[in-house]
């Protein structure tokens, strides 16, 4: 497994800690008993989804990818899987859950990623841009394509980090005050 750096390990302490951007996930919020469909790296299945899960619900459809969300968005180095993921997340929200009644689709990054950290150079704060591009972009694909759909579907990002002490924890990403305080470069 990529270890991660230390410069990326006290950033996400930063967003963590100091700019608070990456806050405990509430589990009370997060219940949604119609169903969730769930993005997230294969290569840290083991750890982190009896976590997360535990914090939905149990109606939970699983997207397993190497690399996560971040395959998801065509500009990343590893945005290879586009059309194929939005089909799966399509799938997911249409064929395996009640035609009515609100959806969660939550995009869980994490951090040491294996494909992000051996393949490219991504720092984490360039992963935590990514994710939430492909939040911004199955917004946009679900509105285009599949409207009502898109209207009771929540799309809310997360990331999970394995730190350096061994522990590992599933944050909320505010995106929108991360996007502020780390304005994406070029």
């Amino acid at each position: 497994m990529y270890p991660g750096s230390a410069s990326d390990f006290l950033f996400l302490h930063e967003c963590r800690y100091v700019t608070k951007v990456l806050p405990d996930v509430n589990p009370a919020k997060q219940v949604c008993p119609h169903g969730s469909v769930a993005l997230f790296c294969s290569d840290s299945t083991k750890d982190m989804l009896p976590h997360e899960a535990q914090r939905i619900h149990p109606a939970i459809f699983k997207l397993a990818k190497p690399g996560g969300p971040l395959r998801f968005v065509p500009s990343s180095p590893i945005g290879d899987c586009y059309e194929s993921i939005f089909s799966d997340i399509a799938f997911g929200l249409k064929e395996t859950f009640p035609t009515s009644g609100p959806l969660t689709t939550v995009l869980i990054g994490h951090y040491p990623c294996g494909m992000a950290g051996k393949r490219t150079t991504l720092t984490a704060q360039e992963q935590i841009h990514l994710l939430i591009e492909a939040k911004l972009k199955l917004r946009k694909r679900l509105t285009q394509e599949h409207p009502d759909l898109a209207k009771r579907t929540q799309i809310v990002p997360k990331m999970h980090v394995a730190w350096q002490n061994g522990r590992q924890r599933t944050y909320f990403l505010d995106w929108k005050n991360f996007l502020k305080l780390y304005p994406a470069k070029g």
